[in-house]
């Protein structure tokens, strides 16, 4: 079962801006981070967002990740845990891919997270 209730990812860490844009702010380099694509499939329906352990909307094993006050950024949140290694969720977007009258929609979450490279040891 999906653990929407695990440490909450800083909001104030999910960025619309670009990688590069982000390394030239903390007077970094990309070579410091690995990157890793983050996308959620995320159905609306009924003043909720609900995601599923799949990750895909088709799946009747749908966890209510939040409701329309909270918006896509917090399901966001909630889906990456603050427990992780990710310094900063860079290029964040969302975007809708089915829209019909029942109130029910769906959409793309997406986003590159920057995890900072270990560095290695130097051998003496």
């Amino acid at each position: 079962m999906l653990n929407l209730n695990r440490g909450v990812f800083p909001l104030e860490k999910i960025l619309s801006t670009s990688a590069t844009e982000y390394c030239q702010f903390r007077d970094k380099r990309l070579s410091d981070y690995e990157p890793v694509g983050v996308h959620l499939c995320v159905r609306y329906y009924a003043s909720y967002f609900y995601i599923s352990e799949s990750n895909t909307v088709n799946n009747d094993n749908c966890q209510r990740a939040g409701s329309l006050w909270d918006g896509p950024a917090t399901v966001l949140a909630r889906y990456v845990s603050s427990e992780t290694e990710i310094e900063v969720i860079v290029g964040y977007q969302v975007t809708p891919f089915f829209v019909n009258n029942d109130y029910q929609s769906t959409f793309v979450i997406a986003g590159t997270a920057l995890i900072p490279k270990k560095k290695e040891k130097l051998k003496r």
